[in-house]
């Protein structure tokens, strides 16, 4: 078997993930305004799908809460406060946005 059969019996075999990481660097002071208002945003009025896919769970980690945007079902998050989103797609794919 080659290293790239064993790869592929791997992925067969236990699925396989894809990552990305994006970030913008927004300086100073009008920086820092600006990346508020984005997150806000996200927080006030977030996507229904991304590429296609919905969103079908929101978890918004200041709040302490995740909501199933399918049943409106809401539960608490159990971790320390922080200013993230999180946003769970339809085909299992998420992103987060956190400044």
């Amino acid at each position: 078997m080659t290293l790239y059969d064993g790869l592929i019996e791997l992925y067969e075999t236990y699925s396989y993930s894809k990552e990305a990481l994006t970030f913008f660097i927004l300086k100073g002071k009008d920086g820092a305004k600006q990346i508020s208002r984005i997150v806000k945003q996200f927080r006030e009025h977030p996507p229904a799908e991304i590429a296609d896919a919905a969103v079908e769970t929101i978890e918004d980690y200041q709040s302490g809460k995740r909501t199933e945007l399918l049943t409106a079902q809401q539960e608490v998050i159990d971790l320390p406060s922080s200013n993230v989103l999180k946003f769970w797609l339809q085909d299992g794919s998420w992103f987060a946005i956190r400044p």
